[in-house]
C-alpha cells in the first residue's frame, strides 16, 4: 500500500509578519499545532518541514530538516522525498490555516498518474506531489532554480475542481499582521 503523508512547511523567515507564523495563536492554539491536529487523522503521517532542527514544538508530528536550508519550499519537497518512503506528499504551508483535509485527500487521489495535483496553478503550496517529480526537483535546485511555481509548469500536473468560495478560504494566506487579523475575523 502506498504511503501518503502531509507536510506542513514551517522553514520560512516570517519577515513580513515580524514573528514566527507557526507560533501565532489560531483558534486557541499555535497555528502549527492547529494544522498538525487538522491533518493527523487523514494521512499515514504528518511532518513539519523546518530549516533547522528543534525550531518548533511539532505537536507530535515528525520533523524533517531541509537538506538545503533557507532555499525554500522546493528544497523542503526534495528533503521530504529523500527522508521518507512516502509515494505521495500533500504539501501545505503554515500560513494557510484554513486548509481542508477532505480537499487535501482529493488532491492526493488526483495525483495518481501525475507528478502533481493542485487546487490552483497559482498556489503550489496547497498541493499533492508524487515521488515521480523528485528528479525534476533535484535538477531544478542544482540549476539554482528555486521557484516551486516555475517547476510545477514543467511537471505533469492536474487540478481538482473546488467551489470557488471554499477555494478562496483554503488559499487565504497569512503573511503579515493585516492578513492575520483578517484570518482571525474569519474564524468567528
Amino acid at each position: 500500500m502506498e504511503k501518503t503523508i502531509a507536510v506542513i512547511l514551517s522553514g520560512g523567515q516570517s519577515r513580513r509578519m515580524g514573528r514566527d507564523k507557526a507560533l501565532l495563536e489560531f483558534g486557541g492554539k499555535p497555528m502549527l499545532r492547529h494544522l498538525v491536529e487538522l491533518y493527523r487523522p487523514y494521512f499515514d503521517g504528518v511532518y513539519v518541514s523546518v530549516n533547522r532542527a528543534g525550531r518548533f514544538d511539532t505537536a507530535g508530528a515528525g520533523e524533517i530538516v531541509d537538506r538545503r536550508p533557507d532555499i525554500g519550499p522546493l528544497a523542503a519537497l526534495e528533503s521530504v522525498f529523500l527522508e521518507t518512503d512516502a509515494e505521495t506528499v500533500f504539501l501545505t504551508a503554515t500560513d494557510l490555516p484554513f486548509g481542508d483535509p477532505e480537499v487535501a485527500l482529493r488532491l492526493t487521489e488526483g495525483c495518481r498518474g501525475h507528478d502533481a495535483c493542485l487546487l490552483s496553478p497559482d498556489e503550489p503550496l496547497f498541493a499533492a506531489y508524487r515521488r515521480s517529480c523528485l528528479a525534476a526537483v533535484t535538477r531544478s535546485l542544482d540549476d539554482d532554480n528555486r521557484r516551486l511555481r516555475r517547476l510545477v509548469k514543467t511537471l505533469d500536473w492536474v487540478t481538482v475542481a473546488c467551489d470557488e468560495e471554499k477555494k478562496a478560504r483554503i488559499l487565504t494566506n497569512v503573511n503579515d499582521p493585516e492578513q492575520y487579523a483578517r484570518a482571525l475575523s474569519m474564524l468567528g
